[in-house]
């Protein structure tokens, strides 16, 4: 809900920080990870949304969304793992 509320000083801190917690609390939840890389690669952090993706990943790898942005990532990195996902 954080990451959805109008952009203003701490909102986006405050909802990685919720949901780093939601996922401590449930690890077999793919979703506060999915949305935690959302947020962060929505913020220039390629590196730990793409942590957070994979992590979705591996936890549900049949979800289009944590794929697609997955595989958006590898490419910008250079990573031919990109390819993988797109299919």
């Amino acid at each position: 809900a954080y990451s959805r509320r109008p952009q203003r000083g701490d909102a986006g801190d405050r909802a990685v920080d919720y949901l780093r917690r939601a996922a401590e609390r449930d690890p077999k939840w793919f979703e506060p990870r999915a949305e935690l890389g959302r947020i962060l690669k929505s913020r220039g952090r390629a590196q730990e949304a793409t942590a957070a993706f994979e992590e979705a990943w591996r936890l549900n790898p049949n979800v289009p969304g944590v794929a697609f942005n997955l595989a958006e990532l590898y490419r910008q990195a250079g990573d031919a793992r990109a390819a993988g996902l797109s299919k």
